[in-house]
């Protein structure tokens, strides 16, 4: 086990999210390449963020909730691109943990600039229908000190 001092320091845990499995990030690569017609060069597609920054305290209360490691499925809903940023909307109605972030998305890719300017892609609309459906798999998470996790490490 870990020690909790490591982990409790601010910043050592960016994100609790909805973490995709493999099969889910590589299928919404290929997803991207269909709709998009080419993705962007940095490529994330990797998690929905349901909290960005949070204490340890908040990741503690999902373990007592029991929802670390829950898996859960995302319909993608939409998507909207730009010269600098690529992402899709999904459906998190499955999931016991709804995100901060007023549209849930996926970051898909970017030209470098921050993943977050997906939130300012996605506030002036997204493309609602016309695209093929797909649902990916992930489960609730969180990323610290280089780590993806589904569980308490420290005593």
């Amino acid at each position: 086990m870990d020690d909790r001092k490591k982990w409790a320091k601010k910043g050592k845990i960016q994100y609790i999210g909805i973490i995709l499995d493999k099969n889910s990030q590589n299928s919404l690569e290929q997803w991207s390449k269909m709709v998009f017609g080419k993705v962007l060069p940095k490529v994330y597609s990797h998690h929905v963020t349901l909290m960005f920054k949070p204490t340890i305290e908040d990741v503690e209360g999902l373990d007592t909730l029991g929802v670390l490691g829950k898996p859960v499925t995302l319909p993608i809903v939409g998507y909207s691109q730009s010269d600098d940023v690529q992402a899709v909307v999904v459906d998190v109605s499955k999931s016991p943990i709804r995100p901060t972030n007023e549209i849930p998305h996926i970051t898909v890719a970017t030209s470098g600039v921050a993943p977050s300017l997906s939130n300012d892609l996605l506030s002036k609309g997204y493309e609602k229908s016309g695209f093929y459906p797909m649902t990916l798999n992930g489960k609730i998470g969180f990323v610290g000190r280089g780590k993806e996790l589904f569980e308490i490490v420290w005593a």
